[in-house]
């Protein structure tokens, strides 16, 4: 399993598994950044660190289901999730990550595209 099926598999439990949660921060280079959706963009473990804390302090319950295609050194995951907000909201998405791994395998360029 490469570093984005691992990403996508930790996302359901990271925000109630601490292990789940450190094992998911792993996953991105040291220097590696993240773009949200919606937002600024973050750089490095502790930008990503700080995101992923914000992010599943407001979303409880996650549940995604995803494909993974490799494209020229490059990684496209076509993605659906349902989850349960900390408003008690249920929410549905689905959209497009695009990610590049560095040699090592982790995780140095993750964007992330909503659908609509």
């Amino acid at each position: 399993m490469n570093a984005i099926d691992t990403y996508f598999k930790l996302s359901d439990t990271a925000g109630s598994n601490r292990d789940d949660f450190n094992n998911l921060i792993a996953l991105f280079d040291p220097n590696g950044t993240i773009e949200p959706a919606n937002g600024p963009s973050f750089t490095g473990r502790q930008e990503i660190t700080n995101f992923f804390h914000r992010f599943f302090e407001k979303n409880i319950k996650l549940r995604h289901v995803w494909i993974t295609k490799e494209q020229e050194g490059s990684y496209k995951t076509t993605w659906a999730v349902a989850g349960l907000r900390k408003d008690g909201h249920v929410v549905s998405l689905e959209g497009t990550d695009y990610a590049k791994l560095n040699k090592d395998g982790l995780i140095s360029h993750l964007k992330v595209v909503i659908n609509g």
